[in-house]
């Protein structure tokens, strides 16, 4: 059995900065967050292909506390 991540997309929810929010992120619906990335999760065994989670939005990273 394996597990394969497919279809890595981006969503830029913003067009005038290159960073992906400007100012904290609390969720993933904040208005901060300016760029999503969405993904598929496949489980492949011998039998098949089985999507497990389709088009499902990662959780963006953690860049530690400002100080």
């Amino acid at each position: 059995m394996m597990y394969r991540c497919v279809g890595l997309s981006r969503s830029w929810r913003g067009t005038s900065t290159f960073l992906y929010n400007n100012g904290p992120v609390k969720s993933l619906n904040d208005a901060t967050l300016l760029f999503r990335q969405h993904y598929t999760l496949q489980e492949v065994t011998r039998y098949g292909t089985k999507t497990l989670v389709r088009d499902a939005i990662a959780a963006p990273s953690d860049v530690g506390r400002r100080r």
